[in-house]
């Protein structure tokens, strides 16, 4: 189970290349199946086979700005910004935990959905605030990249969640 973003750019890349191990193995399995049954199932399966490894590269591109602003001992988030963020990221979570034991995909992909709105909205502010106030550039524009980081990340959810749904539909027939 998903406990959070922190993981290491290691643990990422190992995840990254577990998937790509996992691909290639399909490609022959889907190769020896009747073309017509593997073109059905290929299609859904490639989805959820490309949408994976974008997750990893989401939460790379979230970690390794934010590690090295950090490391640096820029300055941080104001803690207004930071606490809402808390709050989508414990809703990311919650949301990612409910896709690894829930059957109900579409709803899955509904919630995805309404969260993305909310951090476009959230982004959105964000700009705004950045345009209007006397606040650090440097700081928020890494917290900026980590919204709309996160937006992809549930982009590649949705992606994953349909996909598994055409999927096992198809492997039913």
């Amino acid at each position: 189970m998903i406990s959070g973003f922190s993981c290491s750019c290691i643990e990422v890349d190992n995840q990254r290349k577990d998937i790509k191990r996992h691909r290639r193995k399909q490609i022959i399995a889907l190769r020896r199946m009747d073309p017509m049954v593997s073109v059905g199932k290929g299609t859904w399966y490639f989805l959820i086979a490309n949408s994976l490894p974008q997750m990893f590269y989401c939460l790379k591109r979230m970690g390794e700005p934010c590690k090295e602003h950090v490391g640096n001992n820029f300055s941080p988030v104001p803690n207004d910004y930071a606490n809402q963020f808390l709050c989508f990221s414990k809703e990311i979570v919650r949301l990612f935990n409910s896709a690894v034991t829930s059957e109900n995909t579409a709803l899955i992909r509904d919630d995805a959905l309404k969260l993305q709105s909310s951090l476009s909205d959230y982004r959105k502010h964000i700009i705004n605030d950045i345009q209007t106030q006397q606040l650090n550039i440097e700081s928020m524009t890494i917290f900026l990249n980590l919204v709309q980081e996160s937006q992809e990340l549930l982009g590649a959810l949705r992606h994953v969640m349909r996909g598994m749904s055409k999927f096992e539909y198809n492997v039913v027939l």
